[in-house]
């Protein structure tokens, strides 16, 4: 059976239910810190929504935490496009300060942290991971003269993949990412570039990637 989609409200009254659940979700995960366990009697508890309304406008909590996940992979995503980073040319001084503003703002949002490392679904981190990836990508061609072309792209994501799961060991284990952790997430990156010799292609020649 395929999952409804999730219900998008337009009226203020049911808006504000609406938001009041998504709310109570957020305290909760920052509670326990994690996902699980989430209950709809807890969401109901804290939101002063009933049950009966929790279903109208969800049909599992896997669907309030896949909102939470939504919005969090944008405001992320947002944040860092709006980072101006022109100032930087070397790509892994690039890379240091692109990382850094991805750890500042899970510290900032714990919410968007606790989703993003501790995940419902690894399919959802692969798709995080590559919104991240282009991101990077983009400033590394813009500032570093990175070659814009497919290969150098598929090496920054896979890059961006062993960072993730180096963030993960240290979320697991420590319950944030510690300056040791981040300090090896950036090593895991740059050791794995240097590794493919993608940093050493030849400068941007402005061609758009054929995927």
């Amino acid at each position: 059976m395929t999952p409804r989609s999730v219900f998008q409200p337009v009226r203020k009254g049911a808006l504000a239910r609406y938001e009041r659940i998504l709310r109570a979700a957020r305290d909760i995960i920052i509670e326990q810190g994690s996902i699980s366990p989430l209950s709809i009697n807890q969401l109901a508890n804290r939101s002063g929504v009933s049950r009966v309304s929790i279903y109208y406008f969800f049909e599992s909590t896997d669907q309030v935490l896949q909102v939470l996940y939504d919005q969090a992979v944008e405001s992320l995503e947002a944040a860092l496009t709006e980072d101006d980073i022109s100032d930087v040319e070397d790509w892994e001084a690039v890379v240091e300060r692109f990382l850094g503003k991805v750890i500042d703002y899970y510290h900032e949002h714990p919410v968007a942290m606790i989703l993003s490392l501790a995940p419902v679904s690894f399919t959802e981190v692969n798709q995080q991971n590559r919104r991240i990836s282009a991101s990077l990508f983009q400033h590394l061609v813009t500032n570093s003269r990175w070659e814009q072309k497919a290969s150098m792209l598929r090496a920054c994501e896979i890059a961006v993949e062993v960072t993730d799961a180096v963030m993960r060991k240290s979320f697991i284990e420590e319950g944030h990412i510690t300056a040791e952790f981040q300090q090896d997430a950036l090593i895991a990156f740059i050791s794995f570039i240097k590794a493919t010799n993608q940093h050493q292609s030849p400068i941007n020649n402005k061609k758009e990637i054929s995927l």
